[in-house]
């Protein structure tokens, strides 16, 4: 099953199979730890949803929803 990282749960996991975001945010984020192949998982929502907190590698890292809604995963649950 295939979703985004914006419709996760706070808790949940994915893995990363790819991106729907213009090239220079892909590369950004990607120089960031986020690849394919990389689980994610979603920590939290800012008090109104946007930005979320994600754990990619050992680091937090706070994005926009909208990028977070171009990020493919197959959901880990």
């Amino acid at each position: 099953m295939t979703t985004t990282l914006d419709k996760l749960t706070e808790g949940q996991k994915g893995v990363i199979v790819g991106f729907d975001l213009p090239l220079e945010t892909q590369i950004r984020l990607m120089e960031l730890g986020f690849l394919e192949g990389h689980e994610v998982k979603l920590v939290r929502f800012a008090p109104l949803k946007d930005p979320l907190e994600v754990a990619v590698l050992n680091s937090r890292i706070s994005i926009r929803r909208a990028e977070a809604s171009g990020i493919r995963l197959r959901h880990l649950g």
